[in-house]
């Protein structure tokens, strides 16, 4: 199999809410929104980490990607736990990733717009892509392999169909803060794969993330097991 890099791909808006500026992200049409709704959902936590791919080249060497290029272990500013955290996991993950899966997460050891002090770990599982089949894993496939590796996943916040004003319902506050969530993930399977997915984002959170990229400093995380002195 080929060590060619994929690149995860930008999630389109649900649709606009008042007050958020897309900056020519994809938006859902109407139409397209109204088709999207009329399935079976699985609505999760939007998390505001860093976007990071975990997989392994034909040689049985591990790799860790944010976004478009591949990063360089052991890492430093926010990836300054990366390459530990991967040490204590690297056989489990090969065992059952191999050269056939990236495994896609956010990586939330810093701090962006949210403060997090209720994380189950530093990494927290949202997609699994099968380089073989060139598709993303349906939800069922996914979490039982997320559990088999011993990976956290996102909060699941509600399975099942929905009227657009009860997804807006559900945009409250994080289950792994006492702040506002980021946003949502919405998706729908198809039989073993992923069929569409789209995202709905809380008015505040461009703001926010305007605020954070001025700040040099780097402010952790807090894990909720996380012993505080």
């Amino acid at each position: 199999m080929k060590d060619n890099f994929f690149k995860f791909p930008s999630t389109p808006h649900l649709a606009t809410l008042a007050g958020v500026n897309i900056r020519g992200d994809k938006v859902l049409s109407e139409s397209e929104c109204n088709e999207f709704l009329q399935h079976e959902l699985v609505v999760e936590e939007k998390v505001d980490g860093a976007n990071l791919g975990i997989s392994f080249d034909s040689e049985g060497n591990v790799r860790a990607q944010n976004r478009g290029a591949y990063l360089h272990l052991p890492g430093s500013g926010q990836w300054r736990k990366l390459g530990d955290w991967l040490a204590l996991r690297t056989d489990t993950l090969f065992w059952h990733l191999s050269n056939q899966f990236i495994l896609f997460g956010e990586w939330c050891y810093a701090q962006h717009s949210v403060f997090y002090d209720r994380l189950p770990d530093w990494f927290l599982g949202f997609d699994i892509y099968d380089k073989q089949f060139g598709r993303f894993l349906s939800a069922e496939r996914r979490d039982a392999l997320l559990r088999e590796m011993c990976i956290a996943e996102v909060p699941v916040l509600a399975r099942g169909h929905f009227e657009y004003p009860e997804i807006q319902k559900l945009l409250s506050a994080s289950k792994l803060s006492d702040q506002l969530a980021e946003g949502l993930y919405l998706r729908f399977d198809q039989d073993d794969w992923l069929a569409q997915r789209a995202k709905l984002v809380r008015p505040a959170f461009i703001q926010a993330v305007e605020q954070h990229w001025s700040r040099p400093a780097i402010r952790p995380n807090r894990l909720r097991l996380e012993v505080r002195g």
